[in-house]
């Protein structure tokens, strides 16, 4: 595959353009590196992608029904 850039291009647009490094990651794959969670809380609105991958991404981040460390969980105690 070719590319339309080089690596050392896109590292320094990927520092100044935070919302355009997160819709590549988004569009063509993580490449083993992780998004922050506060990153797309941030950017998430900003973000040019498909409506169904902003729709996924934010009932990833809605913490009432995400079950990532943090969250408090829905039911306390024991069942009858």
């Amino acid at each position: 595959m070719t590319w339309d850039y080089h690596l050392k291009d896109y590292k320094k647009q990927a520092n100044v353009d935070p919302v355009w490094h997160l819709e590549r990651m988004i569009r063509y794959g993580l490449g083993g590196e992780k998004i922050r969670r506060e990153d797309l809380k941030k950017y998430l609105p900003e973000l040019k992608i498909a409506p169904q991958q902003k729709i996924f991404l934010q009932l990833l981040l809605d913490e009432t029904h995400s079950p990532h460390p943090g969250t408090k969980k829905r039911h306390q105690g024991r069942r009858p």
